[in-house]
């Protein structure tokens, strides 16, 4: 497969809404005349050069979405499929909302396991983190490879490509590796390998978890 087809899937988080200036630091100002957002859908951020919200068309869904462009670390055409800000938007909730995806674009938001089981099952993605803590410290991780299953599947985290990034004090952004073959958990919807806990509800959140509830 040629590297130009794969596309782009990005990750944010940043600990406080001031860190976030020095997460937009990363990416290239816009020129608005140069840039202007499409009239119409688009079917990924690599058909646009607009960075902000755009139209999105996915098979039989549209919904707006975010798209970033011109980043300093990692080129265009990267879709946000979640967003995390100032821990103002609750992200411990149920199946239901985790599938179809919750929150605000200009704040925290979840795209949703159905889309993004969609995106990734009709073509190659690559995924990028990014991640501002506390001390305004900036760090990130990138995947050559992400997919995941369907809802029958309990959306299994299939793919996770090989890493490459910074590192956060003794810890990298790696992690997700060892996420592989994992089925989704929310608190209502218990998947993970762990069989004396549910992670879902002992870390107040969801995610692939494994046996160790990471």
């Amino acid at each position: 497969m040629n590297a130009s087809s794969v596309l782009k899937l990005l990750v944010i988080f940043v600990t406080t809404a001031a860190a976030r200036d020095i997460l937009e630091s990363q990416w290239n100002p816009e020129t608005p005349a140069m840039f202007e957002r499409p009239k119409g859908t688009v079917r990924s951020c690599s058909e646009t050069s607009y960075s902000g919200q755009v139209s999105l068309q996915i098979g039989n869904y549209g919904f707006d979405a975010l798209c970033v462009q011109r980043h300093r670390l990692f080129g265009d055409g990267w879709l946000v499929i979640q967003q995390r800000i100032d821990r103002n938007e609750d992200f411990y909730r149920n199946w239901a909302d985790y599938r179809a995806g919750f929150g605000t674009l200009s704040k925290g938001f979840w795209m949703g396991l159905e889309k993004l089981h969609d995106l990734t099952a009709a073509a190659p993605h690559e995924l990028a983190v990014e991640v501002v803590d506390r001390e305004g410290k900036y760090y990130y991780g990138r995947y050559s490879e992400f997919s995941i299953g369907s809802e029958m599947e309990r959306y299994v985290l299939k793919e996770v490509g090989n890493y490459s990034g910074s590192s956060r004090g003794s810890t990298d952004l790696d992690g997700l590796l060892e996420h592989r073959g994992q089925a989704f958990s929310t608190f209502d919807d218990d998947n993970d390998a762990n069989e004396a806990e549910h992670c879902a509800i002992k870390t107040e959140s969801a995610w692939w978890f494994t046996s160790s509830c990471r």
